[in-house]
């Protein structure tokens, strides 16, 4: 029934054909061919500016990589610093008490000329060691007390000596001290801006590393919108085309189409090769040709074997079975499987629209969807593959 109905439609198609020039379908191709060409420079322009992202992004998350890299040594730099300081603290805390031991040795020698002074001030304001020696009653007494006046001169000596070194030690450690506090303190400064200024770089790095991030989400999200719109357009294409050829030949009536159905060499495709005279399969187009036959291709190996450009885009079961598998598998599109129940099973693929479910009974024959391009597709074509208890067979080998 559904076969009638499309010749119906190719009949009706037919007779437009006649009353409206065919110019108008290359008109038609030749809009879709400029749409398609647009449509692919704009894909091309959006593919150089994502790759230019990509680069930059690339770029930028090395440069990332080197300012981490010289925070982190910063971040060393800070701790080495926080820990000279406090050892420095340590050193200062010894320093003070250095310190408050001078400060006790001046002030005991302090105390001690204070004594002496306030001694002669009490006994006699002008003696001194002159009027000592000449005060002497002898010879004897003039050396020892030569000899007492030579010691006391050599004490105050050494006490003023001693007085002034621990005076100039005591300027030199607050001058020590002070100098290290203040390089220590002003180096922390130094590496705390720093810090500052790296991580204000690096955030401002990250924020631009997520503005490009979601540029090239965009960028990617458009890239896929102008592919299937592309991809549209390239179906239309092929179907003013398949048109344009349909137009081109001179249908045959229902009853003659029926008959052809019926008769297994009017399904063969023009260019099949020599079949197998026993088999009991049928073929599982409506005549065409063989575009590409099983074996190596592109690269890999070629499964089955591609028929398109038939009389009828309708898909036939090669023989009668069981559909074990109607939906989609990636790289074949819409396909179908039925299992013949004598060992045979067969595939059909790139189908437009599937006409039957898993687990339905469908005799020889029988149409089981359309001819169509879904999947990995060149055009509107079937994949026809054919296995035995699961070994891979060549369709060529096992059909008529």
């Amino acid at each position: 029934m559904i076969v009638h109905q499309r010749y119906r439609l190719l009949i009706l198609f037919t007779l437009l054909i006649a009353i409206f020039p065919i110019e108008i379908i290359g008109e038609e191709t030749g809009s879709l061919d400029q749409s398609i060409t647009e449509k692919q420079e704009e894909i091309d322009e959006l593919d150089q500016e994502t790759e230019r992202i990509s680069e930059e992004l690339v770029r930028m998350n090395v440069d990332l990589l080197e300012k981490d890299k010289e925070l982190g040594q910063i971040q060393q730099d800070i701790d080495k610093a926080e820990r000279e300081i406090s050892e420095t603290e340590q050193e200062i805390e010894q320093l003070n008490d250095e310190m408050q031991e001078l400060e006790n040795r001046i002030e005991k020698r302090e105390e001690i000329m204070g004594n002496r002074l306030r001694a002669m001030q009490q006994n006699d304001s002008n003696w001194g060691y002159i009027e000592v020696l000449l005060s002497a009653e002898g010879f004897l007494d003039f050396i020892s007390k030569y000899t007492a006046v030579s010691t006391i001169i050599e004490q105050d000596q050494n006490i003023y000596q001693a007085q002034e070194d621990d005076l100039k030690d005591l300027a030199h450690i607050k001058e020590e001290i002070s100098e290290q506090q203040n390089q220590l303190e002003q180096q922390l400064i130094d590496l705390e801006e720093d810090n500052e200024n790296l991580a204000e770089q690096i955030d401002e790095m990250e924020q631009a590393e997520i503005r490009l991030e979601q540029e090239l989400e965009t960028n990617q999200l458009t890239l896929e919108q102008l592919e299937i719109e592309q991809e549209q357009l390239e179906k239309e294409r092929q179907e003013e085309q398949q048109l344009a050829l349909l137009s081109q030949e001179e249908p045959n009536n229902d009853r003659s189409r029926e008959n052809n159905t019926a008769q297994g060499d009017s399904r063969r495709p023009s260019n099949a090769p020599a079949g197998n005279t026993d088999s009991t399969f049928i073929w599982p187009t409506i005549g065409g040709v063989i575009t590409s036959y099983q074996g190596p291709r592109w690269g890999s190996f070629h499964k089955g074997i591609d028929i398109a450009r038939p009389d009828d885009y309708s898909i036939l079961a090669a023989d009668g079975g069981i559909v074990t598998f109607s939906g989609w598998i990636n790289g074949y599109g819409n396909t179908i499987e039925i299992d013949h129940q004598n060992g045979y099973t067969t595939q059909y693929a790139h189908l437009e629209s599937k006409h039957v479910n898993v687990g339905q009974q469908v005799n020889q024959g029988d149409v089981i969807g359309i001819m169509g391009t879904t999947g990995r597709s060149t055009g509107i074509h079937l994949d026809f593959e054919v296995y035995y208890n699961g070994e891979l067979l060549n369709p060529i080998d096992v059909l008529p």
